[in-house]
């Protein structure tokens, strides 16, 4: 966890604040001072290209380099320094800011850096106060940025145990539209197990939670999923996400979200000052343009990207959230590996000549419909197992609660028993068929023929031709009698309105006559015949090569 602390320097009572705060604190915890005078305005810069994290025990060496002459930088303009340097990623950081008795008459820049920190950079921003009464220029800061206002610095002991700090992002990618939450934690009970999934790598999350799709949970295959669960919730002091929060526990039971969230090495992330979209001057000019749109854009894509998928679902007791972590391709192939080695006795003198053996050729084929018939079957046998299990303890009067792990194992066991009967009793002479080579045999088609792209070529035409067409509103009444505006009358007599038809009954002009004949319309282009091509919207249907 990190740490940034602001306060008045010459404040002997905050200091000792600081310093109690410091003995509690976690000894993996670091943090980035910065000393201010007693309006908020100047503060002390070391005029460093970046920002220099310290343990809790450097606190003394840096009050004792702080000198009141240098004092020489806005503190609007550290903070947003402070914002540049941090990664690119969803990093957590706390920032506490011991208010002064007053502010300066500049401090309205002080809106703008404590604003951006908060929702571009997801900080969890508290105020601290060691006075009993506030001016009214704390007061309309505090107001604004809705936050905490507390007398002593507030120590959660699962600050160290948080993950994540960052947003969710519900965004229609085809349409660039959507919703950002922001002001979401990630938490971990175990972070061991969590970081035994990445071989004990270190690693950094990204900016933001993408919310993929909505799916009904019984439709979810257990074998995607791990027993490892992470905690999200959301900071007291965003509305908005509380509604997010709010709308998910009043949906169907059975819905549950599938998210992702993005991983990175922990070198070569560049930092928020090296983007276009999130450094001061992308800040500055989306303040000067619209102050509601604040919200940046999506995540970029970075170097070593890595995407941990996940299941969100909710107690519905609580406003924390639990995500359920997805299995990587990587361990469904490795587990696929482990049932084909117990299935297929390959020894070592025959592991050269595997392709020879056929092995691939020979495994089972199953479809969609088998495959779901399986994973319901394995539903059903596991709990007619469990049920009969919890009979058996009540007979004996025994507890019939059941560890999570025990649980895990029993799950576990029954399921690779089931696959081994599956494969066992497979009768290798009823299912495999030999494809010949005239039916593989595809005929070649040239790309410009195919009916697909025939018939968006159809579409794309008759959108432009729609488009071509004038607006009804700026086309002239169609009527025999309409004339020019130097010819136009308040009345039309009968003389003159005959005037305008000749003697057979037709308009006089032909083209302004009600009854005219419609022109002909765009010819419409049709497919080009070919034995083996379809008309459309059959064609649809029709697999061909490469479509």
């Amino acid at each position: 966890m990190k740490y940034t602390i602001i306060f008045p320097f010459d404040d002997t009572e905050s200091r000792t604040l600081i310093e109690d705060f410091l003995k509690r604190c976690h000894l993996e915890s670091t943090f980035h001072f910065i000393a201010s005078d007693q309006t908020y305005d100047k503060c002390y810069s070391r005029k460093i290209d970046h920002i220099e994290w310290m343990n809790k025990d450097g606190w003394n060496e840096f009050i004792s380099e702080v000198n009141q002459d240098n004092f020489n930088t806005n503190l609007s303009e550290e903070l947003h320094v402070l914002s540049d340097s941090l990664l690119y990623t969803g990093e957590p950081i706390k920032l506490y800011s011991i208010l002064p008795d007053d502010l300066s008459e500049n401090s309205l820049e002080l809106y703008g850096g404590f604003y951006r920190m908060k929702k571009w950079h997801n900080i969890d921003l508290t105020f601290i106060t060691t006075s009993d009464s506030l001016s009214q220029s704390v007061l309309e800061l505090t107001e604004f940025l809705s936050t905490d206002i507390v007398d002593e610095f507030k120590y959660d002991v699962l600050d160290h145990q948080t993950l994540w700090m960052g947003k969710i992002s519900v965004l229609d990618k085809v349409d660039d539209k959507g919703y950002q939450f922001p002001g979401f934690r990630l938490s971990s009970n175990d972070i061991k197990k969590l970081k035994c999934r990445y071989n004990n790598k270190d690693i950094q999350y990204g900016r933001m939670i993408e919310i993929l799709d909505v799916v009904d949970m019984s439709t979810v295959p257990t074998f995607l999923m791990t027993n490892i669960t992470l905690q999200l919730e959301v900071v007291k002091d965003c509305k908005e996400s509380r509604i997010f929060i709010e709308d998910f526990n009043s949906s169907n039971r059975e819905e549950v979200y599938i998210g992702r969230l993005a991983t990175y090495n922990t070198k070569n992330i560049p930092t928020c000052g090296l983007t276009n979209h999130l450094k001061t001057s992308a800040w500055k000019d989306k303040i000067m343009t619209d102050i509601s749109c604040i919200q940046e854009p999506d995540e970029e894509i970075l170097p070593s990207l890595q995407y941990l998928h996940f299941i969100i679902t909710s107690d519905r007791c609580s406003d924390i959230l639990m995500l359920t972590i997805l299995k990587s391709p990587g361990d469904i192939n490795s587990n696929i590996i482990n049932i084909l080695e117990t299935v297929v006795d390959i020894n070592e003198d025959t592991t050269d000549n595997i392709c020879d053996n056929k092995v691939v050729s020979s495994l089972p084929c199953i479809d969609t419909l088998n495959l779901t018939l399986l994973h319901d079957h394995l539903n059903q046998l596991q709990c007619s197992l469990l049920k009969d299990w919890i009979d058996e303890q009540k007979k004996k009067n025994l507890n019939t609660t059941i560890d999570k792990k025990q649980l895990q194992v029993f799950l576990d066991k029954t399921q690779h028993l089931f696959l081994q009967s599956i494969f066992d009793n497979y009768n290798e002479d009823d299912h495999d068929k030999e494809i010949s080579e005239e039916d593989t045999e595809v005929e070649s088609i040239d790309p410009s023929k195919w009916p697909e792209r025939l018939a968006l070529q159809y579409e794309e035409s008759k959108q432009k031709t729609m488009k071509r067409y004038r607006s009804t509103d700026s086309i002239p009444l169609s009527s025999p009698f309409y004339s020019c505006p130097q010819e136009s009358s308040a009345s039309l007599d009968a003389i003159e309105f005959l005037r305008f038809f000749q003697p057979d009954g037709s308009a006089l002009n032909p083209n302004l006559s009600p009854v005219r004949k419609k022109p002909n319309g765009r010819i419409i282009r049709r497919l080009s015949s070919h034995e083996s091509l379809t008309s459309w919207p059959e064609s649809r249907s029709v697999k061909y090569h490469d479509i």
